[in-house]
């Protein structure tokens, strides 16, 4: 059984029973919902992909995601905010295109270098953008940037090669990149709180002096 199908019944059975309540918190969804997006996703990588040209878009892994990218359009409410999803987004693809041209791609059938990439991708958005929101949007496009510029490069005018966007494989990438993402955002907020209670402390025992 693929790897991505595991994953994603995993996460329905720990949704169903609404294990990780911080997670929601930070998508913005309830368990409900996150269980039947999952089941969603799930029934559709069994669905047939869209071609253009010779390059194929499915439904689980980029139809689904960017529907989804949408409901975070919100976030954009600043410059600084939209500054550092562009220098993230500019980061992740040059980063996948790097890693393809070196012949080391970060879609990888090893679980184990899978996962490596994805800490590293995660870490880079998160780093960049201190948004999980925000750090979703940077990934699904910077990803499936990355992956479409090299193939633009290298292999379009090779007829018999076809590029699929959203194969299980970026899919299974995507998804974990993202829960390390929320990880991240999880104790970046627990510091941020710890920092400013410590803050308050000082503060009031300068008052009290």
């Amino acid at each position: 059984m693929e790897t991505i199908f595991v994953l994603l019944c995993v996460l329905i059975i720990l949704s169903i029973f609404n294990v990780g309540e911080s997670f929601y918190k930070i998508i913005g969804l309830k368990n409900y919902m996150i269980s039947g997006l999952l089941i969603i996703i799930l029934m559709c990588t069994f669905l047939p992909y869209f071609k253009i040209d010779n390059i194929g878009i499915t439904i689980s892994g980029v139809i689904i995601p960017f529907l989804f990218c949408l409901k975070y359009l919100n976030e954009f409410n600043s410059k600084k905010t939209i500054l550092s999803f562009f220098a993230s987004l500019l980061v992740l693809t040059t980063f996948v295109m790097i890693m393809n041209l070196a012949n080391t791609s970060v879609v990888n059938d090893s679980i184990y270098v899978t996962i490596i990439f994805s800490v590293i991708m995660a870490i880079l958005s998160f780093a960049i953008t201190k948004n999980s929101k925000i750090s979703f949007l940077s990934l699904f496009l910077g990803l499936n940037i990355g992956n479409l510029l090299y193939f633009l490069i290298k292999y379009y005018d090779v007829t018999e090669n076809i590029l699929l966007l959203g194969s299980n494989e970026i899919l299974l990438f995507m998804i974990l990149s993202y829960i390390f993402v929320i990880f991240f955002d999880i104790f970046y907020e627990k510091y941020k709180n710890k920092k400013r209670i410590n803050q308050n402390i000082i503060d009031e025992k300068l008052i009290e002096k």
